[in-house]
């Protein structure tokens, strides 16, 4: 629980007690506490849904910038799936509607594979160490977004 609305609450029943002291009823408390409570929700209620509007702004932020250029914002789709993981049904699914257009654009019309122990020991060139990377990215994010759906 928030410290702010504690100390409003506690406000609040000063207030009620000091009421009660010159001799007015107790519903003057439960009113108060009622007009709280009820600001307090619609506060909440606004809070998540700019909440959902920020996540959703980002969401289109990084699938686009994962369509433009997918081996140099490769990074883009584990920034979607930990955005997915966050609470609240839209969030997930939407982050998954992202992820599954994003995914189905980029992927290589070849098989792909993790690298083995051995091969990541040899020597190889630049290039290869990025599609490697490209690959395994590929790779663990989509079995983070399988697990996800579950």
């Amino acid at each position: 629980m928030k410290v702010q609305p504690i100390m409003m609450v506690f406000r609040i029943s000063c207030k009620a007690y000091k009421t009660r002291k010159k001799g007015k009823v107790e519903e003057n408390f439960i009113e108060l506490l009622d007009t709280f409570l009820f600001q307090s929700e619609i506060k909440e209620d606004l809070f998540v849904e700019k909440l959902f509007e920020v996540k959703k702004n980002k969401l289109a932020e990084l699938g686009t910038s994962l369509l433009t250029d997918p081996e140099k914002n490769i990074k883009s789709l584990k920034e979607i799936t930990e955005i997915s993981k966050g609470e609240g049904h839209d969030v997930v699914k939407l982050g998954l509607l992202y992820f599954l257009t994003g995914f189905k654009d980029i992927i290589p019309g070849y098989r792909i594979r993790l690298p083995t122990e051995k091969e990541l020991q040899m020597n190889v060139s630049k290039a290869v160490k990025k599609t490697w990377f490209y690959e395994s990215t590929l790779l663990t994010t989509y079995k983070a977004c399988v697990i996800l759906q579950n």
